[in-house]
């Protein structure tokens, strides 16, 4: 039987704590997610109308208050037209000291739907008790599949990889993946309790898993195995002068890396999530022993319009861009593969995000960029919020919204078409509200602990390396108009606590 590859996630953004915890899970043992908001029940519908056989399986995330009854959702889910559906629906009560809970799953393989309600001691079980009914509904009657992915999501919970998980786009934001690949680390990274929280995590993941790793048969937990070490490896890149003392049981050098994926790809040479490993992996370590033909081919002439359609190769062409410009320094080959995933997907955010910046802007095609970075506005925040206004922001993604709003900052400053600096101060302030959104980080709130895991993503939010970086940039703008004092003093009162002094520009 084909391995599930490609997700549509489906959701209201009310349960954006929710769908980033199951996305979180689902990406880190391999599937290639596609996420679907919706803002009203007529969007809702039309995008369940609009499922079709080109995705491996639909998920429907607390969708039960959309409906009139269980009859009407259940007959709905069995009458889709995609392949699969699994719907969950999970509650946490809003009432206060009240420990009831409430999941329930059902999927057209399994034609039932299970619901527990019951109290439960912390979020910490709720979780478990979440996934694992997802787990189950995922491969319904594959007892093998179901015992090898309960290992994983009872280490996964013991550990807390979902809160480690949160140190990648951390890490990118604070400059040290993601923007500058080429090993060029932006000045000081201070040692944290987050960072060490993180590294520990993936660390005791991959240490427990080992002594079982040669039994394990499937593609899914053999790469949770495996992105855990590329992921150790990064962050130990990063910070290895402050922590020696966290190892894992394996010399986590190129070589090993290469050897895992060599052995996922022998499993399943189709499994899509293998070669974004592969190419995750070159980016980050400039590795040669991975062609980037050999992803090419695979990818293009094997699994695009088979395994990946247009919106999945998409991403994957925006990851072949990123490798070309950051990696190979070939800039026409990665305007090409930038343009094709635009092609492919008018609404991909990274393709927008790179060919406003590194073509449009670079020939001065100011408007065409200013376009592009409106559009990826549009994408990142409700589509009812065309005023932009970033104070109910509806995405995680705050590293590419900051990124977009600072972009369109130094836009409208190069063109000088305005009279009046209006337009430049108010994405000053849009980047403002996301720095403060980001450093609240109130949807993460929902689904973690209050201790002590909170206390520590807390303080990483509030004033840690990422937060910096996003203060640094704003002080330097702030800088180009020493006469709003407004500006200024906002800028001022948002300063992380271990500023004091002003930072190195």
């Amino acid at each position: 039987m084909a391995n599930i590859q490609t997700i549509r996630l489906i959701y209201y953004p009310e349960s954006l704590s929710k769908k980033e915890y199951i996305k979180t899970f689902l990406e880190f043992i391999g599937f290639q997610i596609l996420e679907e908001p919706f803002q009203s029940s007529e969007e809702m519908l039309d995008i369940l109308r609009r499922a079709a056989s080109d995705y491996d399986l639909d998920i429907w995330l607390n969708l039960k208050p959309w409906f009139y009854d269980d009859d009407e959702y259940i007959s709905t889910a069995y009458c889709s037209r995609a392949k699969n559906v699994i719907a969950l629906d999970y509650y946490f009560p809003k009432v206060k000291d009240s420990q009831k809970y409430s999941v329930s799953a059902f999927s057209e393989k399994s034609r039932k739907s299970d619901k527990i309600c019951e109290n439960v001691e912390s979020k910490e079980e709720l979780r478990r008790k979440v996934l694992e009914k997802l787990v189950e509904q995922l491969w319904y009657g594959d007892s093998e599949k179901q015992a090898e992915i309960k290992l994983v999501t009872n280490l996964y919970v013991k550990h807390n990889i979902f809160v480690c998980m949160q140190a990648l786009p951390g890490l990118s934001i604070a400059g040290i993946i993601g923007d500058d690949c080429r090993g060029n680390f932006y000045g000081y990274v201070p040692p944290t309790q987050f960072w060490k929280f993180c590294i520990k995590g993936f660390a005791n993941f991959f240490n427990e898993l080992q002594p079982v790793s040669e039994s394990l048969r499937t593609v899914y937990a053999l790469y949770a195995y495996t992105y855990t070490v590329i992921i150790y490896y990064n962050l130990m890149r990063a910070t290895k002068y402050f922590y020696t003392d966290v190892t894992i049981n394996i010399n986590p050098d190129y070589a090993s890396i290469i050897s895992l994926l060599k052995k996922l790809i022998s499993i399943d040479k189709n499994f899509v999530g293998n070669w974004h490993l592969a190419i995750y992996n070159s980016i980050l370590c400039r590795g040669k022993e991975f062609e980037i033909q050999e992803y090419l081919y695979h990818i293009i002439e094997k699994l695009y319009g088979k395994v990946l359609n247009d919106k999945f190769a998409s991403k994957f062409f925006s990851m072949l861009g990123f490798y070309f410009l950051y990696i190979g320094g070939n800039i026409d080959a990665s305007q090409q593969y930038y343009f094709r995933a635009y092609e492919l997907n008018e609404r991909d955010i990274q393709a927008n995000f790179m060919l406003a910046n590194y073509y449009h802007a670079k020939h001065r095609r100011f408007s065409e960029a200013e376009w592009h970075l409106r559009k990826v506005l549009d994408l990142l925040c409700s589509s009812l919020n065309k005023n932009y206004d970033l104070t109910n922001i509806g995405t995680t993604d705050y590293e590419m919204l900051f990124k977009t709003c600072i972009w369109l900052v130094k836009l409208s400053y190069v063109k000088k078409i305005y009279k009046s600096n209006q337009e430049t101060l108010a994405f000053i302030s849009s980047s403002i509200i996301v720095f403060l959104s980001y450093k609240d980080a109130r949807w993460i709130g929902k689904i973690v602990d209050d201790e002590p895991v909170w206390n520590v993503l807390k303080e990483h939010y509030k004033n840690g390396t990422p937060t910096h970086k996003f203060y640094v940039v704003l002080y330097r703008w702030a800088q180009l108009y020493p006469q709003d004092v407004h500006l200024q003093n906002t800028i001022k009162a948002i300063m992380p606590k271990q500023f004091d002094e002003t930072p190195y520009i």
